[in-house]
């Protein structure tokens, strides 16, 4: 007969393991450098910050990312609150509040929109100052308040869909254009057209309709001036009142009034050529004026010299001759280089937003020098501009740049201006916004491989976990967010900034702190040196059982202490008090 022995799971893991434990992620990290962030719903941010740091957490984020929240904070809270960290040995960073740097309502992107956002963000440079005047303090900025990108997330070729967003430059407005199918001619199926392709043609249909629409209108304004050309001689004296209409000829009274309507008709040519001309000088790139700007000066100089001469007035036919060559020089112009009144919605929000984050960083610069805060520019959802990390490194490349060539008009050096760029303006890395891209179809690798290419550009980080499908906010180790593979990219690229962890998501539906969750799941060292006893090996160790989530039922009952009292000085002598028992035997006896 064949024994068998098996032993009963005891609830701890095995201090044989280093790896152990249900929520370990597989990458340590100092407590020191995580932080927790406050409450987005309150303004007392002074008791949040109070209570964070009871729970001995040292980095704390401030997070009243709703402005209106902002704003009903007092200042001398801010000033308060840098005190208390001080005492404390503790660091503060802050949240700005959502606001979108390029200007973008929900509907359109609005020039006025981002001028407001640029003097907001200004604002809060100013504020957050206050809770750390000697640091170069993290302000986390969400790159985008929703804009959608161009191409939705798809793995595969970059800008796969079946449609594509794009912005009308003259209204800001935002577009869903439908990606077009072409027969391909070689294999005989149909094929998406390329966007690039796509809009492109689509700028060219517009310029082809507006040209089209003034060439048909010239050709009849033109016959009616070549008609009218016999009252030519005499036109000025008829104008003038020299000579009265009465006094003409018939043919000359016929010609009158097809020069005047030919002249009505090229007056309305020449406004709808002006306004053409200004909306292709806004929507054509600094680089294609540049090439084109001899073709550009003769447009300006006719334009000009129709309207300081009074040519359309005075001399009626000179002046189509002017506005014809105007015309013809336009259309080549269009022919060669159709301005881009759409554009991709990635690229437009970049132009715009790389305008405010430039602007916002050197005032900072100019206001605070070297303690200037860092603007953190945040990765949003993938699905939005800039949710990935290719197109928030070139944000941040281009907010740079652009921060160097103002700087330099200050009077500013370039190498100067270029550290100062790379040191104020750089990316906050949002694990569980990225992570999200898995509800595209993505495999896990591609968050790391995205964290790879931002990983240069990082100064702040945001520790949360998902399961890819809701930014849901739980602690780490409860989702699926790869953390060990992204830290260690990060490491790799020599990251030692602050690790923020938003568990809002975990707090607000279960009613506890994280921390002791957040300690287990990052590994951090229990003492100070480092090194080992981990937290997430504690239970092994000390032989503390599993953390059930059921709960343990009632621990310490009220009616124990409503009997006995706090002390032992309450037990009964038997069990080593003071008190005599009032319990009896079973004889009835007391038991004294």
């Amino acid at each position: 007969m064949a024994y068998s022995t098996e032993s009963f799971y005891t609830g701890t893991y095995s201090p044989l393991s280093p790896e152990y434990g249900e929520l370990f992620t597989g990458y340590r990290v100092p407590f020191q450098r995580i932080g927790a962030t406050t409450s987005i719903q309150t303004a007392n941010q002074i008791a949040e910050v109070s209570a964070r740091l009871s729970e001995g957490v040292r980095v704390v984020e401030l997070q009243p990312i709703q402005p209106e929240i902002f704003e009903s904070i007092p200042k001398e809270h801010f000033k308060e609150i840098a005190r208390l960290t001080k005492l404390t040995g503790a660091e503060p960073t802050l949240h700005a509040p959502i606001i979108d740097p390029a200007g973008f309502t929900g509907e359109r992107i609005d020039e006025t929109a981002r001028e407001t956002a640029e003097k907001y963000f200004n604002m809060i440079i100013e504020r957050a100052h206050e809770l750390n005047p000697n640091g170069n303090m993290p302000i986390t900025i969400h790159a985008t308040a929703g804009l959608p990108q161009t191409v939705a997330p798809k793995p595969g070729e970059p800008l796969e869909g079946d449609y594509i967003h794009v912005i009308d430059r003259e209204t800001g407005s935002i577009r869903l254009m439908r990606r077009e199918k072409r027969l391909d001619l070689k294999t005989g199926k149909e094929i998406l057209l390329d966007p690039v392709q796509q809009i492109q043609e689509a700028n060219k249909r517009i310029w082809d309709s507006q040209l089209g629409s003034l060439a048909y209108e010239k050709e009849k304004g033109r016959e009616y001036i070549e008609t009218g050309a016999i009252i030519a001689p005499v036109y000025h004296e008829v104008i003038e009142g020299k000579i009265k209409e009465e006094e003409l000829l018939p043919e000359q009274r016929n010609a009158l009034s097809y020069l005047t309507a030919g002249k009505a008709i090229y007056d309305q040519i020449f406004s709808q050529l002006k306004i053409s001309f200004n909306e292709a000088m806004r929507c054509w790139p600094e680089e294609k004026k540049k090439e084109y700007a001899q073709e550009i000066n003769q447009i300006k100089k006719n334009i000009a010299e129709i309207e300081s001469t009074r040519l359309m007035e005075e001399n009626p036919i000179e002046a189509v001759k002017k506005c014809d060559q105007i015309f013809s020089t336009f259309k080549s112009l269009i022919k060669k280089a159709p301005p881009q009144q759409y554009v991709f919605s990635t690229d437009f929000a970049l132009e715009k937003t790389k305008e405010t984050l430039s602007n916002v960083a050197l005032n900072a610069f100019k206001k605070f020098g070297e303690k200037a805060p860092i603007l953190s520019i945040e990765n949003v959802f993938p699905g939005t501009v800039f949710g990935r990390a290719e197109e928030l490194a070139e944000l941040i490349k281009a907010s740079r740049e652009e921060f160097v060539k103002k700087a330099v008009k200050e009077g500013i050096s370039e190498s100067r201006a270029r550290e100062m760029a790379e040191k104020m303006i750089g990316a906050t890395w949002d694990v569980g916004h990225i992570n999200l891209l898995r509800k595209y179809g993505f495999p896990k690798e591609a968050v790391a491989e995205e964290t790879k290419k931002i990983a240069p550009f990082v100064k702040h980080v945001h520790l949360t976990d998902n399961f890819g499908f809701n930014d849901s906010h739980l602690a780490p180790g409860m989702g699926e967010v790869p953390f060990k593979e992204i830290l260690k990219e990060l490491e790799k690229a020599g990251f030692t900034g602050k690790e923020i962890v938003e568990a809002g998501g975990f707090v607000m539906q279960f009613k506890t702190s994280p921390t002791p969750y957040i300690l287990e799941a990052l590994g951090s060292p229990i003492y100070g040196m480092e090194m080992q006893p981990f937290w997430n090996q504690v239970r092994g160790i000390y032989g503390i059982p599993g953390v059930y989530a059921g709960g343990y039922g009632m621990m310490l009952p009220e009616q124990h202490f409503a009997t006995y009292g706090a002390g032992f000085a309450g037990l009964p002598i038997e069990l080593g008090g003071t008190m005599p028992g009032k319990g009896q035997r079973f004889a009835g006896a007391p038991m004294e």
